[in-house]
């Protein structure tokens, strides 16, 4: 693109202003444009509100585009590296239903890597720490259940139907993050108890068990599982007591031998520490970590609780939520 641009010149050699065209001239230049110029990463988007008609009547769907840049995700101790998000949701809001009809998906840009695309239906999504969080479930009294994707990569990680549990290792960046789930598959109510339980990192598959209930083993359904870290005879719940906050769950701190003079820290560490899970606030099951895996052959679990290496039958679709 030019910009043209006409300057007239005079002739005061005499004092007079001449109409020759000897003494007026023209000076005509043409340049650059000065403003930014053209990135080929940028992108824009249009948002839409349209009006749905069918037998049970009109009702309206928005679709609406954003974009999210994470400018700080951490890839090493002192690395860092940007992901654009485009991030499209369709909302179905069905006024003969509890609850709307809502598409997700979202596609991720590293500024190293490879893009990737996800492709969900649920109630909401958003970035949340190293995660890309989908929210679904919640209607008529079920499950709400959480679906945790890698912003590296967008694979997914976790589901859960409690807050994520985060181990978090004190100079160790991000290698040796350590999340557990806990994905209940049952819904409250039932007769019966089916928990995905789920522990490992970003970069590897999780370790997965089914926690159940052995059928005819309990009086009542079971209504509620917390979760807690002990280390060294001292529990450190998830959840603070002064404050419920299930959105932003509490990291649980490990701090290697010698900090902060120590070494690299390495999966070492992930030792001598257990979960415990606490079931209608009276029975405990606890899960002991031994190098960095979960020691489900020395766990303590009471009367009637069992793992299973795979779901009971009638649940095996939604393990694959």
């Amino acid at each position: 693109m030019t910009i043209c641009y006409s300057v007239p010149m005079l002739d005061i050699r005499s004092g007079l202003l001449l109409a020759s065209s000897l003494s007026l001239l023209t000076l005509q230049q043409c340049g650059p444009s000065h403003g930014r110029p053209s990135d080929p990463n940028s992108k824009s988007a249009t948002s839409s509100i349209t009006w749905v008609s069918d037998k049970s009547g009109s009702y309206p769907v928005t679709d609406n585009t954003k974009f999210v840049y994470v400018d700080n995700y951490q890839i090493g101790p002192r690395e860092l590296m940007g992901i654009r998000l485009e991030e499209r949701i369709v909302d179905v809001q069905r006024t003969d239903r509890e609850c709307c009809e809502t598409h997700i998906t979202v596609a991720g840009t590293p500024t190293r890597g490879t893009a990737w695309t996800i492709k969900r239906d649920g109630r909401e999504g958003e970035v949340y720490g190293r995660f890309y969080r989908t929210t679904d479930g919640g209607c008529c009294g079920s499950n709400i259940r959480y679906v945790y994707f890698d912003l590296l990569t967008g694979r997914q990680l976790f589901s859960a139907t409690r807050p994520l549990a985060e181990i978090d290792v004190v100079e160790a960046c991000c290698d040796l993050n350590r999340y557990f789930a806990v994905d209940r598959l049952s819904e409250p109510g039932d007769d019966t108890l089916v928990a995905k339980l789920q522990y490992g990192g970003e970069s590897h598959a999780a370790q997965v068990t089914y926690l159940t209930i052995v059928p005819n083993s309990q009086d009542s359904a079971v209504a509620d599982i917390e979760v807690d870290f002990l280390q060294a005879g001292k529990l450190s719940p998830l959840i603070s007591q002064e404050r419920y906050d299930a959105a932003f769950p509490r990291d649980f701190t490990i701090f290697p031998a010698g900090y902060p003079n120590n070494p690299p820290p390495t999966a070492s560490v992930l030792n001598d520490l257990s979960l415990v899970l606490t079931v209608d606030k009276h029975q405990q099951i606890k899960i002991p970590i031994v190098n960095d895996h979960l020691a489900l052959g020395s766990a303590k679990l009471p009367h009637g609780f069992e793992f299973r290496d795979t779901p009971p039958k009638d649940y095996e679709g939604h393990a694959m939520q």
